[in-house]
């Protein structure tokens, strides 16, 4: 594992991302399901706090006021996808980092594992 092939997945799942909104863009209808809403803000918050733990930051909680917006929503992913890939230019690939959630509860594992496995 090495920070460009992060940061080439980190563009691609920008990429991915882009083709969801384009779907969703092609039917309003779907803005308004507040599951598909929850997912989205989900999705901004794991990129969110996945980029605070490369920048070597304690993430917060998430935020307890989702993004209600569509626009909103969709502006926030583009920022955390944008800041996602700009931090791993400088990712410890090597230093332990401590998950604030997995499957398991907290955990701790190498940065190039945790990329890895998102």
């Amino acid at each position: 594992m090495n920070v460009e092939l992060l940061q080439d997945l980190a563009r691609h799942q920008a990429w991915a991302d882009e083709q969801h909104w384009t779907v969703l863009r092609g039917n309003p209808a779907a803005f308004e399901d507040s599951q598909i809403r929850k997912r989205l803000n989900h999705m901004v918050s794991a990129q969110e706090t996945l980029t605070a733990l490369v920048r070597g930051e304690t993430p917060g909680a998430p935020s307890a006021k989702e993004r209600e917006s569509i626009e909103q929503l969709e502006v926030a992913m583009a920022e955390a996808s944008d800041g996602l890939a700009a931090a791993l230019g400088s990712a410890e690939l090597d230093k332990m980092i401590k998950l604030p959630r997995g499957p398991k509860g907290r955990s701790k594992l190498r940065h190039g594992y945790c990329y890895c496995r998102r």
